[in-house]
Formats: C-alpha cells, sequence, structure tokens
C-alpha cells in the first residue's frame, strides 16, 4: 500500500500523470482511510481528473474526513472551486465538522480537556 501511494506521487512529480493515475487507483482499491481519500482527490484534481477527484473527497467525507478548513485553502483543489459537485461536497464537510464540534463540546468534551469557554 504505502509503495503504491509513493510510486504515485513520484510518478506524479515526474511527470508520468498516467503512471500517478494508476498506482493511485491500486492505492484506493486497498484502502479504508478517509484522509488518504483526500489526498489521492487532490492528486487527481492537480491532474485535472476532477470528476475522479469529486468522487474521492464524496467518499472522504462520508467517511468522517471534515477538514473544510484544509480543502477551503488547498491549492490543488483550486481546479475543482467552479464545480457544483465539489461545493455541495465542500459544504456538506463543513456541516459535519460544525456538528462534530457541537457534539464534542455537548459531551463536555471542553471541559475534559480543561479548554476554557471561548
Amino acid at each position: 500500500m504505502i509503495r503504491c501511494l509513493g510510486a504515485s506521487v513520484l510518478a506524479l512529480l515526474e511527470g508520468r500523470p498516467d503512471d500517478s493515475v494508476q498506482q493511485s487507483e491500486t492505492f484506493i482499491r486497498g484502502c479504508r482511510d478517509p484522509e488518504s481519500y483526500y489526498y489521492i482527490a487532490r492528486q487527481f484534481a492537480f491532474l485535472g481528473k476532477h470528476a475522479r477527484a469529486v468522487e474521492l473527497l464524496t467518499e472522504a467525507v462520508k467517511q468522517g474526513y471534515v477538514c473544510f478548513s484544509t480543502m477551503a485553502r488547498d491549492p490543488w483543489l483550486d481546479p475543482l472551486r467552479g464545480n457544483a459537485d465539489f461545493s455541495t461536497v465542500f459544504r456538506e464537510a463543513e456541516n459535519r465538522y460544525h456538528e462534530a464540534v457541537q457534539a464534542f463540546l455537548t459531551a463536555g468534551g471542553g471541559q475534559i480537556l480543561g479548554m476554557r469557554p471561548i
């Protein structure tokens, strides 16, 4: 798995987009980590494979990757910014993030961690 991931990044950096896509797809088939889906999605966006990038971002959010602030400022996702499906998945990540924050606070997570109220 790690070899596929490394090979996909190396191929991308060496200007071998087809090899990068092939290695990324192999990696994704054996992976169930939402953050990995996010990082492969950004590679696909960078490579101009926008539909596949949005599919992977959708799966990442569905599985729990809700770091919308990272998505908001990641330059590799810039090619997707005008895409309606990207906007939908971005809003879903933002909504789920806020739900998680609220659940954390409601459960007393801030007190457990010794956080002061904002």
